[in-house]
């Protein structure tokens, strides 16, 4: 587990060099530049993670604690930072756990540790344009922050599903379909990717695609399953 985010930098280059896939400059440095953490820290975060995609009351007060516990162990663990940012922002707009006024700043506050800490850190430029969105209603600069998170990781299943409440809110559904089936590939088992892509036919009057997908969400696969399968998106 220590040495963790160093095999992954190691496969990611090897795998580059072997298929001579394009990449952006920035997943050069990210490719480069790696880290030991403390395995407890990770775990910790990881954790912190599966409880936050539960988007429920208990999942979010939950996660807080795990990202907490990961950055007592490790105060300059970015993800866990970009963690906090996620829940409290979510917990406050989404999910009203906490009065909005209460919730997001804190949420600003972790995402901007976060970026001090790892400016290559997409799921901070998430958080940042989840808050811009939802509370400070600038819808434009949320968008520049999802494309920001896509360029840094465009495989982010998390950087998909921030961005697509941008087309929704433009009406432009079959742009957030396409965005929400692309992020359902690469994490199929995922309940909130599925009741997010089902909320979008919904909106969309598509009511019979949109059943089965809520069913789907409502219907996911055991913990176990699930924390198994969890691994650190890039």
């Amino acid at each position: 587990m220590q040495d963790i985010l160093a095999l992954q930098s190691e496969v990611a280059r090897a795998i580059v060099q072997e298929i001579k896939v394009a990449v952006t400059p920035e997943e050069q440095m990210k490719m480069v530049s790696t880290y030991k953490v403390n395995p407890d820290a990770m775990e910790a975060y990881l954790r912190g993670m599966q409880h936050w995609w539960r988007w429920s009351d208990e999942g979010a007060s939950n996660a807080v604690r795990y990202f907490q516990q990961a950055t007592e162990i490790e105060p300059n663990f970015a993800p866990a930072h970009a963690g906090l940012a996620l829940t409290y922002i979510t917990g406050g707009t989404f999910l009203q756990i906490w009065p909005p006024r209460e919730g997001v700043p804190k949420g600003k506050a972790a995402a901007q540790r976060a970026i001090e800490l790892d400016p290559l850190l997409a799921d901070a430029y998430v958080a940042m344009g989840i808050a811009r969105e939802n509370f400070d209603w600038d819808w434009a600069g949320a968008e520049k922050d999802f494309k920001r998170a896509l360029e840094l990781s465009p495989h982010s299943t998390l950087a998909l599903d921030g961005y697509v409440n941008i087309f929704a809110l433009r009406g432009q559904f079959d742009e957030a379909i396409t965005l929400l089936n692309k992020a359902l590939e690469l994490d199929p088992y995922s309940p909130a990717l599925h009741h997010d892509v089902g909320w979008t036919y919904w909106a969309s009057a598509k009511f019979d695609l949109a059943m089965p997908l809520f069913r789907k969400a409502l219907n996911p696969l055991p913990v176990t399953v699930v924390w198994a399968l969890i691994t650190p998106r890039t």
